[in-house]
C-alpha cells in the first residue's frame, strides 16, 4: 500500500494505492489524527484495475467497490 497526502486551501487529500491479490472484505483502515468527529469526511473510489491478458485493465464500473467510514 502506498499513500500520498496533499494539502490545498486548507483541505488535506490522501491518495492510497492498494495493489496485489485482493480478496473480498476489508483491506485496511485509516486513522485521522486530531480529527473532529463532528466534521464530515468524503471518501471516493476513483480507479480500479484488474488482471487481464498482457497486464492490467482499468475497470469502468466502480459500483462493486466501496469505502466505509465510521466514527
Amino acid at each position: 500500500m502506498t499513500e500520498r497526502t496533499t494539502t490545498e486551501n486548507g483541505l488535506a487529500t490522501s491518495t492510497i494505492l492498494v495493489r496485489g491479490d485482493l480478496v473480498s472484505g476489508p483491506i485496511g483502515s485509516i486513522n485521522v489524527r486530531g480529527a473532529d468527529a463532528r466534521v464530515a469526511y468524503t471518501t471516493e473510489v476513483q480507479q480500479v484495475a484488474a488482471g487481464a491478458s498482457g497486464g492490467y485493465a482499468q475497470r469502468t464500473d466502480l459500483m462493486a467497490y466501496r469505502l466505509a467510514t465510521g466514527r
